[in-house]
Protein backbone atom coordinates (compact mmCIF):
# COMPACT_ATOMS: atom_id res chain seq x y z
CA UNK A 1 0.00 0.00 0.00
CA UNK A 2 1.26 3.38 -0.95
CA UNK A 3 0.89 6.28 1.33
CA UNK A 4 0.74 9.76 0.00
CA UNK A 5 2.56 12.30 1.97
CA UNK A 6 0.55 15.43 2.51
CA UNK A 7 2.39 18.34 3.92
CA UNK A 8 0.31 21.19 5.19
CA UNK A 9 0.88 24.42 3.42
CA UNK A 10 2.25 27.04 5.72
CA UNK A 11 1.36 30.58 5.12
CA UNK A 12 3.79 33.01 6.47
CA UNK A 13 2.60 36.56 6.86
CA UNK A 14 4.71 39.28 8.27
CA UNK A 15 3.18 41.57 10.92
CA UNK A 16 3.63 44.60 8.69
CA UNK A 17 1.76 42.99 5.78
CA UNK A 18 -1.03 45.30 4.58
CA UNK A 19 -4.60 44.02 4.61
CA UNK A 20 -7.90 45.62 3.65
CA UNK A 21 -11.09 45.43 5.70
CA UNK A 22 -13.82 43.79 3.60
CA UNK A 23 -16.54 45.93 5.23
CA UNK A 24 -15.09 49.44 5.09
CA UNK A 25 -12.15 48.88 2.74
CA UNK A 26 -9.80 50.50 5.24
CA UNK A 27 -6.21 49.41 4.78
CA UNK A 28 -4.03 48.61 7.78
CA UNK A 29 -1.17 46.38 8.81
CA UNK A 30 -1.94 42.89 10.09
CA UNK A 31 -0.32 43.80 13.40
CA UNK A 32 -2.58 46.88 13.79
CA UNK A 33 -5.64 44.76 13.00
CA UNK A 34 -4.87 42.20 15.71
CA UNK A 35 -3.98 44.96 18.17
CA UNK A 36 -7.25 46.82 17.46
CA UNK A 37 -9.26 43.61 17.75
CA UNK A 38 -7.61 42.80 21.09
CA UNK A 39 -8.22 46.34 22.39
CA UNK A 40 -11.87 46.24 21.30
CA UNK A 41 -12.34 42.95 23.13
CA UNK A 42 -10.72 44.37 26.26
CA UNK A 43 -12.85 47.51 26.00
CA UNK A 44 -16.05 45.49 25.58
CA UNK A 45 -15.18 43.28 28.56
CA UNK A 46 -14.28 46.34 30.62
CA UNK A 47 -17.54 48.08 29.67
CA UNK A 48 -19.54 45.00 30.66
CA UNK A 49 -17.72 44.86 33.97
CA UNK A 50 -18.30 48.58 34.55
CA UNK A 51 -22.01 48.26 33.76
CA UNK A 52 -22.24 45.31 36.14
CA UNK A 53 -20.46 47.34 38.83
CA UNK A 54 -22.77 50.31 38.28
CA UNK A 55 -25.83 48.06 38.50
CA UNK A 56 -24.56 46.54 41.74
CA UNK A 57 -23.84 50.00 43.17
CA UNK A 58 -27.32 51.18 42.17
CA UNK A 59 -28.89 48.10 43.78
CA UNK A 60 -26.88 48.66 46.97
CA UNK A 61 -27.86 52.35 47.03
CA UNK A 62 -31.53 51.44 46.54
CA UNK A 63 -31.27 48.93 49.42
CA UNK A 64 -29.74 51.61 51.65
CA UNK A 65 -32.51 54.06 50.71
CA UNK A 66 -35.17 51.45 51.54
CA UNK A 67 -33.53 50.69 54.90
CA UNK A 68 -33.20 54.39 55.73
CA UNK A 69 -36.81 55.01 54.77
CA UNK A 70 -37.99 52.10 56.92
CA UNK A 71 -35.87 53.31 59.85
CA UNK A 72 -37.24 56.84 59.45
CA UNK A 73 -40.79 55.47 59.41
CA UNK A 74 -40.16 53.44 62.54
CA UNK A 75 -38.58 56.43 64.28
CA UNK A 76 -41.51 58.64 63.29
CA UNK A 77 -43.96 56.09 64.70
CA UNK A 78 -41.95 55.87 67.93
CA UNK A 79 -41.95 59.67 68.26
CA UNK A 80 -45.70 59.85 67.65
CA UNK A 81 -46.31 57.12 70.25
CA UNK A 82 -44.11 58.93 72.77
CA UNK A 83 -46.05 62.15 72.12
CA UNK A 84 -49.38 60.34 72.62
CA UNK A 85 -48.14 58.81 75.86
CA UNK A 86 -46.83 62.16 77.11
CA UNK A 87 -50.16 63.80 76.26
CA UNK A 88 -52.02 61.00 78.01
CA UNK A 89 -49.83 61.33 81.12
CA UNK A 90 -50.30 65.09 81.06
CA UNK A 91 -54.08 64.62 80.83
CA UNK A 92 -53.97 62.10 83.68
CA UNK A 93 -51.93 64.52 85.82
CA UNK A 94 -54.28 67.37 84.99
CA UNK A 95 -57.28 65.21 85.84
CA UNK A 96 -55.69 64.10 89.11
CA UNK A 97 -54.90 67.71 89.93
CA UNK A 98 -58.50 68.74 89.20
CA UNK A 99 -59.78 65.88 91.36
CA UNK A 100 -57.40 66.87 94.11
CA UNK A 101 -58.59 70.47 93.93
CA UNK A 102 -62.21 69.33 93.91
CA UNK A 103 -61.49 67.09 96.90
CA UNK A 104 -59.88 69.97 98.76
CA UNK A 105 -62.88 72.21 97.98
CA UNK A 106 -65.28 69.50 99.15
CA UNK A 107 -63.23 69.00 102.32
CA UNK A 108 -63.38 72.74 103.04
CA UNK A 109 -67.15 72.74 102.51
CA UNK A 110 -67.47 69.69 104.77
CA UNK A 111 -65.33 71.34 107.45
CA UNK A 112 -67.37 74.54 107.18
CA UNK A 113 -70.65 72.61 107.37
CA UNK A 114 -69.41 70.64 110.41
CA UNK A 115 -68.37 73.86 112.16
CA UNK A 116 -71.77 75.35 111.45
CA UNK A 117 -73.47 72.24 112.82
CA UNK A 118 -71.34 72.33 116.00
CA UNK A 119 -72.08 75.98 116.37
CA UNK A 120 -75.81 75.35 115.99
CA UNK A 121 -75.64 72.42 118.42
CA UNK A 122 -73.89 74.59 121.03
CA UNK A 123 -76.47 77.31 120.68
CA UNK A 124 -79.26 74.83 120.95
CA UNK A 125 -77.70 73.27 124.02
CA UNK A 126 -76.96 76.55 125.68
Amino acid sequence: MLRARVTPTRWSLKPDARVTCPKCEHEFSLEQGFARHALENIEAASASFSVAQLREQERAAADKRRCASAAAGTAKQAIEEARRQACSRRSSRDEASRRGQQGEALQKRLDTTQQQLRSCARRAGA
